[in-house]
């Protein structure tokens, strides 16, 4: 090799042209080549080191975008329920009372009506006692009783 003077292994390549007569020879040495591999592999591993943290970097972005995003959404679906379900508490109280009133009201009709069976049935007897009374009321006015 030429820069230490030592001997190296060398690949060389020759091509003869006869019609001018010549050959045009061109050769590398292998550790050269090794260590031109080797420069390039470095630059792609620093190359892949920063597009993976560039990628690691965007990708947390992201993460803590989405992680936002979806602790607001919860955040004012919560409130939302929230809101729904006192609503729909003071719906349901109104409806017990409504039903309540109800059936109180069911309660005094089915009282106001056995109260005028009852009074139906106490006009029957009275009536019939009230005609019987003044059928004898009037036999005694016409002297008819003994």
């Amino acid at each position: 090799m030429p820069e230490t003077n030592l001997p190296a292994s060398k690949t060389s390549f020759v091509k003869g042209f006869d019609k001018w007569n010549i050959a045009v020879a061109s050769g590398f040495y292998n550790q050269k080549i090794d260590y031109m591999i080797e420069e390039k592999k470095q630059e792609l591993d620093e190359k892949n080191r920063k597009y993976i943290y560039k990628m690691l970097t965007f990708s947390l972005l992201i993460a803590f975008i989405l992680f936002a995003i979806s602790l607001y959404v919860s955040t004012y679906l919560e409130k939302y329920f929230l809101k729904y379900r006192k609503k729909i508490y003071k719906e349901v109280e109104k409806n017990k009372k409504k039903d309540i009133l109800l059936a109180h009201q069911s309660k005094m009709v089915a009282m106001g009506e056995m109260m005028e069976n009852i009074a139906h049935q106490w006009r029957q007897p009275l009536s019939i006692i009230t005609t019987c009374a003044s059928g004898m009321q009037l036999n005694k006015q016409l002297g008819l009783l003994t």
